[in-house]
């Protein structure tokens, strides 16, 4: 059974709140797998941990819209919406749909690029990703750091 109807029409993205997304890389560092996570992606979380250095990088950062390919090939991510909803929290497999519409603002997830082999490592806003384009068949408009 649907708890809520898909949205289909244009997403109003919005640049994210630094502040809130901040702790996504102090999470992410505290729980470092090197195993899971390449090293560049964890030299630069490093670098991210200053406060003051990752908000100048996300005001320097580059917006692109990313294919469910992109999101597919992903670090950390890659989850289909049905894969996610496996392991979420219910909470926000039932937020996450009700983000779109036609008057809500939705902030763009953040992703890491590698600046030699152009790979992206999802820093925050998996939900975002995988439901934009796994259920809505939308590319996601992503900040890349």
């Amino acid at each position: 059974m649907k708890i809520y109807e898909v949205y289909q029409g244009k997403i109003n993205w919005i640049a994210p709140n630094a502040d809130r997304e901040h702790d996504e890389v102090l999470y992410q560092l505290e729980n470092y797998d090197p195993n899971h996570m390449p090293e560049w992606a964890h030299e630069r979380l490093q670098q991210l941990a200053d406060k003051r250095v990752f908000r100048a990088a996300l005001a320097r950062a580059k917006v692109r819209k990313l294919s469910r390919n992109d999101v597919r090939g992903a670090g950390n991510t890659g989850d289909s919406w049905t894969d996610t909803l496996k392991w979420t929290e219910p909470a926000k497999s039932i937020r996450a749909p009700n983000l779109y519409g036609k008057d809500k603002k939705v902030e763009r997830p953040i992703y890491l690029q590698d600046p030699d082999t152009g790979g992206i490592w999802l820093l925050g806003g998996h939900h975002r990703s995988t439901y934009v384009t796994d259920v809505l068949k939308q590319p996601v408009e992503a900040t890349i750091i």
